[in-house]
């Protein structure tokens, strides 16, 4: 499931940190759309709360090598020659977008060779 779908959602909680959806205004709008677009979560038992969930995790990402975070997303967005993906840490927002990844497993290799 994605946050998207729920517009009563309060908290995502990570691994290491929890996002309150009151948080909104300390992210950029682009990134924003894409924690609540992108991110699979599950519900937790407190209502409006939801686990990040990995199902896959030979698509795993290392920890983020300028903060130590392990929270770090794959991100899915539209660019005019087509989807393209990126990945960036939740915690401190650094990031690997090339513009040219369309899967993936591009941007994994990137950011798990510099991690």
């Amino acid at each position: 499931m994605k946050l998207v779908h729920d517009n009563d959602w309060k908290a995502i909680h990570f691994q290491n940190r929890t996002i309150l959806r009151s948080d909104r205004n300390l992210y950029p709008e682009s990134t924003w759309w894409a924690l609540v677009s992108t991110v699979e979560v599950k519900p937790m038992d407190e209502p409006g709360h939801y686990k990040v969930f990995r199902p896959n995790l030979a698509k795993a990402l290392k920890p983020c090598p300028f903060c130590g975070c392990t929270d770090i997303v794959y991100e899915r967005y539209s660019h005019p020659s087509g989807w393209r993906w990126r990945v960036w840490c939740v915690d401190c927002m650094a990031g690997i977008d090339p513009g040219y990844a369309q899967d993936q497993s591009t941007v994994q290799r990137m950011w798990n060779s510099r991690a």
